[in-house]
């Protein structure tokens, strides 16, 4: 009863709070001291879990969090992979760390998350603390890396990039993405910060001057996504991609925009001075994945890696209350997404 009490104060506490918030809480005392709960809200990615060398992607963070992915079985944050490259045995479904292994650490399937068609998946750009909210990407220097890649095709939670679906490449593609199926989409939404009441959503990067191929489209299409894979790092966006905002502003980077730096249009019409604040970062998979065997692929895999000075928000906001009464102790936690959602519980006895 202590955990569930302080499960429910720690949920209020968060209700009130931005993505990315993290708190202790004072200990609740129940019962005239017999029972306490101590709770605790985390809303970011952990500072000690940027990735090390030999990792291509050292001194970045990852989001999902290292070691609590999804797209890999018995996760565990504590014997994430982040420092070391590694081997896969897909006879035995084990994993051996080595100095020259096959794999990059970032790569390894508990550092990803899934996402089916239909889908929607929401990654803020931004977190939230005692001093109130906080624009991740602050100046143009920051920088962050949006990776994509298809499953395994045999079912092996691991693979070589050769045993990975491919996409189906007919003529009967999309004439409008040069006969490529548009797959996913994404944008950036935010508020206005200079004016509270207002109700301006700011959605930047969606005008596309020539959909064929074009590299700063709002859609990964089969292509785009199929020359990530080939190159090996499954790289489809990052913060340096150029486009235009809804006024037919050259936004020069998603940095400089996202950094509120000054970047006046030459039809006198200046973003800036709506200054975004809370960007959030959104994909979608709009269109069923089908492989170059007609069969379906049943979902991608996507991972979010950051260089900034403070950690990025995590893909969920996670809440866990103990609860202790004299030698027994339970403890309650709850996994709520980011952008919303369900809750998801995990109770230890």
């Amino acid at each position: 009863y202590a955990a569930e009490g302080g499960l429910e104060m720690g949920l209020l506490a968060n209700s009130k709070q931005g993505a990315g918030y993290s708190e202790i809480l004072a200990p609740k005392i129940y019962g005239n001291g017999v029972s306490t709960a101590a709770v605790e809200i985390k809303g970011q990615v952990p500072v000690s879990t940027q990735y090390a060398t030999p990792s291509s992607y050292w001194g970045k963070y990852g989001a999902p969090t290292p070691g609590t992915g999804n797209v890999g079985a018995d996760c565990d944050p504590l014997k994430a992979f982040r420092s070391k490259s590694f081997n896969y045995d897909s006879i035995t479904n084990t994993y051996t760390e080595a100095t020259n292994g096959a794999f990059d650490a970032a790569d390894h399937p508990c550092n990803w998350n899934k996402i089916k068609v239909g889908e929607s998946v929401s990654i803020p750009l931004y977190y939230t603390d005692s001093g109130g909210v906080h624009n991740l990407i602050a100046n143009p220097l920051d920088k962050f890396i949006i990776r994509v890649r298809t499953p395994c095709r045999y079912g092996d939670e691991m693979c070589i990039k050769s045993g990975r679906y491919t996409f189906d490449f007919t003529s009967q593609g999309d004439s409008n993405y040069g006969y490529n199926d548009p797959l996913m989409s994404w944008q950036i939404v935010g508020e206005d910060a200079n004016n509270s009441n207002s109700s301006l959503v700011l959605q930047p990067y969606i005008k596309i001057i020539n959909k064929v191929l074009q590299p700063n489209s709002t859609i990964f299409h089969e292509k785009r996504l199929y020359s990530g894979y080939l190159s090996g790092d499954f790289e489809v966006l990052d913060v340096t991609s150029l486009s235009e905002d809804l006024n037919n502003c050259p936004v020069n980077s998603i940095s400089n925009f996202l950094s509120n730096s000054n970047n006046a249009c030459p039809n006198g019409y200046n973003w800036n001075q709506q200054s975004i604040q809370k960007p959030v970062l959104k994909l979608s998979v709009i269109k069923n994945l089908i492989s170059d065997q007609a069969d379906t692929i049943p979902y991608l895999e996507y991972q979010f890696l950051s260089n900034t000075s403070t950690p990025p928000t995590d893909t969920s906001q996670t809440i866990t209350s103990e609860g202790l009464s004299g030698e027994f102790k339970w403890t309650l936690e709850v996994k709520k997404p980011q952008g919303g959602g369900l809750l998801e519980y995990v109770i230890q006895q």
